[in-house]
């Protein structure tokens, strides 16, 4: 266990530093809705303002997260902008906003992580508002399946940070997915970014506080059960395992009474809901066309690789390039459904596959594996393991959920003072 209330944990704290540490929680909320008019979320507006005023604050020594990160950007942004130009599918006004967004993460990963996370702010508001959005959940779980009421926590009127552009147009893919079988996913669009936000919660339980919150972590495992996600389900799985096998000094009576709730909460939804059918639907129809959105991220990023030519397999198509290069060059896949053609909609490392090539993809791969084999504590690594694991499943490149996990590993590399890169 990690944090608690010592002496270096109470020293005065700058005003930048708070105020970024309690956005970062609230920023997957505040980033599912857009501004009219302008391709940016909410949540990225209030990023931008901490950037600029970072640039006023930060001092000369300038600590950046990882050298060999900022290589696989450079190289993708050189190398996009280059086919863009070469190329005949280059859309100048595409590009640049997706690469204002690559930016924008970019520097808040490398740069703003290192100068103005900490640790004890951040995991408090990712445990606090980890609880009440499993309530909510839980909730939102019993009034769906106990008495059949579909209530829809999207706010009407505004437009969505999504691949789907607005309310109506979001019912309407419940309506024709979903129906019967719709999964509850409270104030996310998806039940797995809310089973991402979750599983962050109960890391910040588990691992980061001095005491484990055992309860509070239960809680929102059942919650995360509700949501019917197989991602979900997948990651609970993982970090309660990695933190029994892991952890030394918990009270044995404490796992048992972990392992008991958690057991009777999944007979419970199993009895209820027809979890274990569901579930078994959902990872039983990979790979079928017209499946579920598991399908669309898992592997319609490589059926879309498969089709490009050895020359693009190599170099990629370029990031920001990969919706008009679709377009162009209509390609299609037997997973898409009913996306709009042109859709990015793949998994994270699908999505670096494709538009950086197995050249970028190399150097993303060795950033992955010099922060695994460089940061060794257990409670550091779990946040690497639930990030591959997101990245391998999610569609979140371009948005905060992508860089989430690593935001809260380095702030508690901030209370350890790092001053390496890999």
């Amino acid at each position: 266990m990690f944090i608690g209330n010592s002496s270096t944990q109470k020293r005065n704290i700058s005003w930048m530093a708070q105020s970024f540490s309690i956005l970062i929680p609230l920023m997957p909320l505040l980033d599912v809705y857009e501004i009219n008019g302008v391709p940016v979320s909410f949540g990225e507006v209030f990023l931008i303002v901490f950037i600029i005023f970072s640039f006023f604050t930060l001092n000369n020594k300038i600590y950046i997260f990882s050298k060999l990160y900022l290589n696989f950007v450079l190289y993708a942004f050189i190398l996009s902008l280059l086919l863009g130009i070469l190329g005949d599918y280059f859309l100048f006004s595409d590009w640049i906003v997706k690469w204002i967004r690559t930016l924008i993460y970019t520097y808040t990963l490398l740069i703003m992580s290192g100068k103005y996370l900490n640790v004890r702010i951040l995991s408090r508001g990712f445990i606090m508002v980890g609880v009440f959005i499993s309530v909510v959940q839980i909730v939102q779980s019993l009034l769906w399946y106990g008495l059949h009421r579909m209530v829809i926590l999207i706010i009407p009127y505004f437009k969505l940070h999504y691949v789907l552009s607005d309310y109506s147009e979001y019912y309407a893919h419940l309506m024709l997915f979903g129906g019967a079988t719709w999964r509850p996913s409270n104030f996310f669009l998806e039940p797995a970014d809310f089973c991402l936000y979750a599983s962050i919660s109960i890391i910040c339980c588990l691992f980061i506080s001095r005491t484990p919150k055992v309860k509070l972590s239960a809680l929102i495992t059942i919650a995360v059960l509700t949501s019917l996600s197989s991602f979900g389900i997948i990651m609970i799985t993982v970090i309660w395992g990695y933190w029994i096998i892991k952890t030394q000094k918990v009270n044995g009576i404490n796992k048992m009474f972990v392992v008991i709730v958690i057991l009777i909460a999944f007979v419970v939804i199993a009895v209820c809901t027809s979890i274990i059918q569901s579930v078994l639907y959902r990872l039983g129809t990979t790979g079928e066309s017209g499946s579920t959105t598991g399908s669309l991220r898992l592997l319609r990023g490589l059926s879309i690789f498969a089709q490009l030519p050895t020359i693009q397999k190599i170099f990629g198509v370029g990031l920001g390039d990969l919706a008009n290069y679709l377009i162009q060059n209509n390609i299609t896949t037997p997973y898409d459904t009913d996306l709009k053609p042109g859709n990015e909609y793949m998994n994270t490392l699908s999505y670096i596959l494709v538009t950086t090539g197995y050249l970028g993809f190399s150097i993303f791969l060795s950033f992955v594996v010099s922060i695994y084999v460089k940061y060794r504590k257990y409670y550091i690594r779990i946040f690497i393991i639930c990030w591959i694991i997101a990245s391998a499943s999610n569609a979140n490149f371009l948005n905060i959920e992508y860089i989430l996990p690593l935001l809260v590993m380095i702030s508690i590399l901030n209370g350890k003072k790092f001053e390496e890169c890999v």
